[in-house]
């Protein structure tokens, strides 16, 4: 009886022990705070890239979340944004965003020298202007954005070089949200409840049902979603609570960025 008791107190002690552990472990940190309407970030190895949209700007942070530059503007000049949308930072060396009102994807490289200003694609759309909103780069380093004025998927190559023009699947009733990850298009689709995954040529391949999902992530630790207040994964039925008004994330090695509508968190 007295070793009974013995082995079950030590399993009470471990189990407890690990809720503690992992309720620290997932205590999300405030790194950045006092952003602006912002829309989208990318984290790469060494930097976070936050598009600001009520500043017309780009913010590059530290790890930590100290802030290294500030890029742009309102305009529509060189360098300049008219409310950004989206920003993929590829490895660092590149960096594409999606300049929507200036009807533009202007790409740049690491020391923010710009390297072109996308504003066509094709043969038939050569003379007119795009609305890239969603955007992301492969593995291969393919660009592929959604160009809301023509209502394709467009297709292209690191040197602006036009690919494909791909047609939205018919499954897809609305397009709430894109992310390339690897080299699978998953589209958010709000008006169905679904993801949906995609091949980098357009080829139905699979979907996910969600329910009130504003961002996802897909990564080898499983399927990550992001609701207004809280985080979970589906694959280890983990499951975060917050406080803040939450709007993307960003699985970087063994932490989680999360981007709320005035701050950056990091839950290691």
């Amino acid at each position: 009886m007295n070793v009974f008791r013995i082995i079950l107190t030590a399993l009470l002690v471990m189990i407890t022990s690990l809720v503690y552990a992992q309720s620290a472990k997932q205590k999300p940190v405030t790194i950045f705070e006092g952003l602006q309407k912002p829309s989208s970030f990318y984290v790469t190895q060494n930097e976070i890239f936050v598009v600001e949209q009520a500043q017309d700007r780009i913010l590059k942070l530290d790890l930590n979340g100290t802030l290294l530059e500030s890029y742009g503007n309102k305009g529509s000049g060189d360098y300049q944004f008219n409310q950004p949308l989206d920003i993929d930072a590829t490895n660092g060396l590149k960096v594409y965003i999606s300049d929507t009102r200036n009807n533009r994807i202007q790409v740049f490289d690491k020391r923010w020298q710009l390297l072109s200003s996308i504003n066509s694609y094709g043969v038939s759309n050569q003379n007119q202007r795009i609305e890239p909103t969603w955007l992301g780069v492969t593995k291969l380093g393919h660009l592929i954005f959604l160009d809301q004025r023509s209502g394709y998927l467009v297709k292209m190559d690191e040197n602006g070089t036009f690919l494909d023009e791909i047609p939205v699947p018919k499954e897809i009733k609305e397009i709430s949200k894109l992310k390339v990850i690897g080299n699978s298009i998953f589209i958010l689709d709000d008006k169905s409840g679904v993801i949906h995954q995609l091949s980098d040529s357009g080829f139905y391949e699979t979907f996910y049902p969600v329910e009130n999902v504003k961002s996802f992530s897909f990564t080898k630790d499983g399927f990550w979603t992001l609701t207004d207040k809280s985080i979970s994964n589906k694959d280890k039925r983990d499951n975060l609570e917050l406080n803040e008004e939450l709007r993307d994330i960003f699985i970087h090695k063994e932490s989680v960025y999360l981007l709320t509508d005035k701050s950056i968190l990091l839950v290691n």
